[in-house]
C-alpha cells in the first residue's frame, strides 16, 4: 500500500522491504502481514511502521497514496512522529525515507491497486465503520480477561503478546 518508508529498515539502503527479505519475488517487495480489522480502532499507531495515528488518515492514504506521503514528509517524516517527537537524533530515522517511499508507491501505481475514490463524508463513514468493528467486550476488563494468556498458559509458536497493565503497579 506504499505506506511511508522510515527507519532503520533492514537492507543497505535502508529500505524495509517487508516479505521480499525472505522470498525475493518482485510481488513481495513491500508486502507485510496485514491483522483482521476487529478492534482495529484499539491499534494505533497504524501501518507496518506506525505512521499513521488515526483510522482517517489511513483511510485518506487509502485514497490518494500519493498526496498522503507527501503530507507525511511535510510533517517531518519520521521526527513529525509523536514517539519520536523527543528523540534529538529522529533524523537518522529519515535517511532514505523519501526515496524508499517514492519506491513504494511507484510499485503500488504499476500494481493492479486502484485508489477509493471517496469524497470526505463517505471517507468519515468508513471510519465509522472501522471503528463499529471494535467488540463492546474490549471496554469491560472483566469481559476481557478471559481472552488475556496468563504467564502459565502455554505459548505454541513463541509469538504471544503478553499484556501488561501498567495502572496495576
Amino acid at each position: 500500500m506504499a505506506f511511508p518508508q522510515y527507519g532503520i529498515g533492514k537492507d543497505v539502503n535502508g529500505a524495509d522491504l517487508g516479505r521480499a527479505l525472505l522470498d525475493a519475488q518482485p510481488q513481495n517487495q513491500f508486502a507485510f502481514r496485514v491483522p483482521s480489522l476487529l478492534n482495529v480502532g484499539l491499534t494505533a499507531p497504524y501501518g507496518h511502521a506506525g505512521v499513521y495515528d488515526t483510522l482517517a488518515q489511513v483511510v485518506s492514504h487509502y485514497v490518494d497514496p500519493a498526496k498522503a506521503i507527501e503530507a507525511f514528509f511535510q510533517r517531518g517524516g519520521a521526527c513529525g512522529l509523536k514517539q519520536f517527537s523527543l528523540n534529538e537524533n529522529c533524523d537518522v530515522l529519515n535517511n532514505q525515507a523519501r526515496e524508499n517511499s517514492q519506491l513504494a508507491l511507484t510499485l503500488l501505481q504499476s500494481s493492479p491497486f486502484v485508489a477509493a475514490p471517496l469524497d470526505m463524508a463517505q471517507q468519515k463513514d468508513l471510519v465509522a465503520f472501522l471503528h463499529a468493528l471494535t467488540d463492546n467486550c474490549t471496554k469491560d476488563s472483566r469481559c476481557l480477561q478471559k481472552w488475556i494468556p496468563n504467564r502459565r498458559t502455554v505459548d505454541p509458536d513463541n509469538l504471544r503478546l503478553n499484556v501488561l497493565n501498567r495502572h496495576k503497579g
